[in-house]
């Protein structure tokens, strides 16, 4: 059978880059590229027949792994994993995808909770997902009434910690240290997806003494 999967390439920029830690990846001068990859859609799908019931399976991606040193591919181990691989310039670069038989299929972001803590001269966001399968990262956003107009916080896009194809979800937080004291603030949480879609969570509320 033949499954079409989503890919997304990032080629980032490798003029002007005096230092790799400017690099959006771990890399040396020049940057390095990445590479993502979904899990195919819904409508992939083999049917099997056990006589009294039948089920239907799609393959999903689990993540990248780095070869063995002899051309080889590991065994897989899920706290080894990646969801993205990172291919070095001016090189040749191989890894190797798992993916696995599936009858559940998770598109989107399930969101287990997003809240806002006021602490010591900053104000703690805070959020973690169940499952985020095709979701390729994070934006917060703020303002100061509900209807307001919402400004970025983050500079760069907060990166999914779960791998494609993952059964988990992950939890993250960020610190706005630009908060003013005695200030209403309202927060939302943007995920996007890797065909760029968004979805937006929220608002939380808070209020730094």
């Amino acid at each position: 059978m033949t499954f079409t999967y989503s890919m997304r390439l990032d080629e980032t920029i490798n003029t002007g880059i005096e230092d790799p830690d400017d690099c959006p990846y771990l890399s040396t001068t020049p940057c390095s590229d990445a590479v993502f990859v979904s899990q195919p859609p819904a409508s992939q799908q083999f049917t099997c027949d056990y006589g009294t019931s039948q089920v239907k399976y799609t393959i999903a991606p689990l993540g990248f792994m780095l070869r063995n040193t002899n051309g080889t591919c590991p065994a897989w181990d899920a706290t080894l994993a990646k969801r993205d691989f990172i291919s070095e310039e001016g090189t040749t670069n191989c890894g190797c995808l798992y993916g696995m038989i599936t009858d559940t299929i998770v598109t989107e972001v399930e969101l287990l909770y997003f809240n806002a803590q006021p602490g010591d001269g900053v104000i703690t966001l805070q959020w973690a997902t169940a499952t985020e399968r095709d979701n390729y990262g994070f934006n917060l956003y703020r303002a100061t009434s509900e209807d307001g107009e919402r400004t970025r916080l983050n500079d760069e896009l907060i990166p999914s910690l779960v791998a494609p194809g993952s059964l988990n979800g992950a939890e993250y937080e960020f610190v706005d240290s630009t908060a003013e004291a005695g200030v209403q603030y309202y927060y939302w949480l943007e995920d996007v997806d890797i065909h760029m879609l968004s979805t937006f969570h929220g608002p939380v509320g808070a209020i730094l003494e």
